[in-house]
């Protein structure tokens, strides 16, 4: 038991397996009375032989957040099955990576997010930054989920292979001014997609401007003949 207060008084040992205070240091569970492990229970409760296993802790955490209204909450595992809030499902990839379910937002821990949930979000901020329509983030994650089957690039009609990381991850392709989706495509056939899209959009811009002068003139003209 620690000591009091002032330091002068010697509280003696807990002999409790459980239902003690969890910080007599007697080494075990105050929950469940296990004996405190580095299997069972964190590097620091097993040091101070005080505080209560990793199930227990969980259990009561949930218990909690069931108390407070909150769902509770659900841990992702590598190598294991999940199921996103978005109901994209599937094996997680291995610590730190990514795989098409999902994209590894840590090297260390246990932490991703839904692939098609950060391309729309990557869309959406793109877009915003360079001025053009990104894809609409309500678009059904299946439908893009499906595109992902697609055994061939988008634009050169290739085969397209998985590969993740930066420069590797196929895009995917959309029309910068409807936001339709068209399919994912390779890293080096995007760019090459854009630039022609700009060209084009530019190509527009350009006719428009000579139909808009030539319709000046002919207003001017139309006007001079009524004067």
């Amino acid at each position: 038991m620690p000591k009091s207060q002032t330091g002068n008084i010697d509280r003696g040992v807990c002999t409790r397996e459980k239902r003690h205070s969890g910080r007599c240091g007697n080494g075990t569970c105050p929950g469940c009375g296990i004996t405190l492990t580095s299997e069972n229970a964190t590097p620091s409760t097993v040091s101070h032989g005080s505080g209560r296993c990793l199930t227990c802790s969980a259990w009561r955490y949930h218990k909690t957040r069931k108390r407070k209204g909150s769902n509770p909450q659900t841990y992702q595992i590598a190598d294991s099955p999940f199921t996103f809030s978005c109901g994209c499902s599937g094996v997680l990839p291995h610590l730190g990576k990514s795989n098409l379910l999902a994209k590894a937002m840590s090297r260390t821990r246990d932490e991703w997010a839904c692939r098609v949930a950060t391309i729309l979000k990557a869309s959406r901020f793109n877009g915003e930054k360079q001025g053009y329509k990104s894809i609409d983030p309500n678009t059904p994650h299946s439908v893009i989920r499906t595109l992902m089957n697609e055994e061939n690039c988008a634009l050169c009609r290739k085969p397209l292979e998985w590969k993740f990381g930066a420069g590797l991850t196929p895009h995917l392709h959309h029309d910068h001014a409807s936001g339709e989706i068209f399919g994912f495509a390779h890293v080096k056939c995007n760019p090459k997609a854009e630039a022609k899209e700009i060209l084009r959009l530019k190509s527009e811009v350009k006719k428009l401007q000579q139909e808009n002068q030539k319709l000046q003139e002919e207003c001017e003209g139309i006007l001079l003949k009524a004067a």
